[in-house]
């Protein structure tokens, strides 16, 4: 979830749902199936102040918000079965 390239300082509290979607356009790699939206709504419902990210900057801050971004736009993805 949410990787992303670059060569950043390895924690952020600035956006990292634009750039993991850039990452996701260059190189598909999240299965989206009907379970994607629902599953990172889970996550974000436990409300985690940090998020470990592959391959960029870790998140620190409302994590629930950019894994609820994220889900929006899977959710979205799946409806228009792109």
């Amino acid at each position: 979830l949410f990787a992303h390239g670059g060569d950043d300082a390895p924690l952020t509290s600035g956006d990292v749902v634009a750039p993991a979607l850039a990452a996701e356009a260059a190189f598909p790699f999240t299965p989206v199936t009907a379970k994607t939206a629902p599953t990172l709504r889970r996550l974000a419902a436990l409300k985690p102040r940090t998020l470990a990210i592959m391959h960029g900057q870790s998140f620190t801050g409302d994590a629930a918000a950019p894994l609820e971004a994220l889900a929006r736009h899977y959710q979205a993805k799946f409806a228009a079965g792109i």
